[in-house]
C-alpha cells in the first residue's frame, strides 16, 4: 500500500509510521468512502521498516594488538588504514520477520575529510546451499566523500533475493593505495546498518 495513503480514502498527508490519526465521517456526498479496520491495521503494518546493526568480525592486512592499541582507532571497529588494501567481513541471519526490502548501509568513520576508494557487497543463501546462491553489492571500487569523525553511513545497495533464515556473509574493502584515495589518513569500519519491511502477521 502506498505511504500516506488507505484505498478507498483521499492521501493523508505527512502520515509516519506509528502516528495516530482520525478518520471523520465523511459528508453525504462522500457516503461511499469507507474504511475497514483491516486497511487500517494493515496501512500501520506496512509503515513499519525495522533496523539493526551489524559489527565487522574478520579483517585483513591488520595486525591486532589489543583493545585500545590499535593505530588509535579501536573504538572505530576494524581499520582500513592509510596507503594498503584492506578488507573486513560480517555475518548475520535474515531475520523471521523480515518481509521485504532489506538494504545494507556500511558505516566508515574518517580521521580526514576526503575522498575515500571503496566498495561492498554480500553473498547469501540458505542453510544447505552454497554460502554465495545469491550475491549483491556496489559494483567496481568507486570513490565516495567522507567527513572527519562523522559516522559516514555510505554504499547502500540491497539483498535483492534475500529470505527469511539466509546467511549473509559482508565484505568491505577499501583501497587506499589508489591515487583516487585522497583521505591521506587512517578510516575505520564500524559495522553495517541493515534495514527492511517487516512482513505481515499471518
Amino acid at each position: 500500500m502506498p505511504d500516506s495513503a488507505i484505498a478507498g480514502l483521499p492521501a493523508v498527508a505527512n502520515l509516519a509510521a506509528d502516528d495516530q490519526f482520525a478518520i471523520e465521517r465523511p459528508a453525504p456526498a462522500n457516503a461511499n468512502h469507507h474504511v475497514t479496520a483491516q486497511q487500517i491495521s494493515d496501512f500501520a503494518y506496512d509503515q513499519v521498516v525495522k533496523m539493526f546493526v551489524i559489527p565487522y568480525c574478520g579483517y585483513t592486512g591488520i595486525t591486532y594488538v589489543g583493545p585500545g592499541q590499535l593505530l588509535g582507532l579501536a573504538d572505530w571497529g576494524v581499520p582500513l588504514i592509510d596507503a594498503a588494501d584492506h578488507w573486513a567481513w560480517g555475518r548475520f541471519q535474515v531475520p523471521s520477520d523480515f518481509g521485504s526490502a532489506m538494504t545494507v548501509t556500511a558505516v566508515v568513520i574518517s580521521e580526514a575529510t576526503a575522498n575515500a576508494y571503496v566498495q561492498q557487497g554480500a553473498n547469501y543463501g540458505g542453510c544447505g546451499q552454497d554460502y554465495a546462491t545469491h550475491s549483491n553489492g556496489t559494483g567496481i571500487l568507486q570513490v565516495v566523500a567522507v567527513t572527519k569523525d562523522f559516522n559516514n553511513c555510505i554504499l547502500q545497495f540491497s539483498l535483492a533475493s534475500a529470505v527469511v533464515n539466509d546467511i549473509v556473509s559482508l565484505w568491505f574493502r577499501r583501497e587506499a593505495i589508489d591515487a583516487l584515495d585522497t583521505v591521506n589518513a587512517d578510516c575505520g569500519l564500524a559495522g553495517w546498518v541493515i534495514e527492511y519491511q517487516r512482513k505481515q502477521p499471518a
